[in-house]
């Protein structure tokens, strides 16, 4: 199940299904299972990134709005490699998650992104 606040409501989101539990239980561990009570998900490939960018982020501005991670709920998740990428992006889909990818343009060329969303 994913949460999700919106226009002062409270949504819930919950699997139909679909993903089999060995495949879900091997990728959601304490820390990704963050990632289904966020309003955005930055899926990333190791810790250097996910220690790195929240901090950064709070740094930077854009048009005079904060790209603060906390203050915009969004959730940075390790993959653990850029071969999971695929697994998560099913979970993800799954929840219907906002999913924000970071990759090399060398594993994952930008016209097969399936989606992205702006922070």
């Amino acid at each position: 199940m994913r949460v999700e606040k919106r226009a002062g409501k409270t949504i819930a989101y919950q699997s139909p299904g679909t993903l089999s539990d060995p495949d879900f239980a091997r990728f959601i561990n304490a820390d990704t299972a963050e990632m289904f009570f966020a309003q955005k998900v930055l899926l990333v490939e190791g810790d250097t990134e996910r220690f790195l960018l929240p901090p950064l982020s709070s740094m930077l501005s854009q048009n005079g709005k904060t790209l603060d991670f906390n203050q915009q709920q969004i959730s940075v998740v390790v993959m653990d490699g850029k071969d999971n990428i695929v697994n998560f992006l099913k979970i993800l889909d799954e929840f219907e998650s906002a999913a924000v990818r970071s990759w090399t343009r060398t594993f994952w060329p930008v016209r097969h992104a399936s989606r992205s969303f702006p922070i």
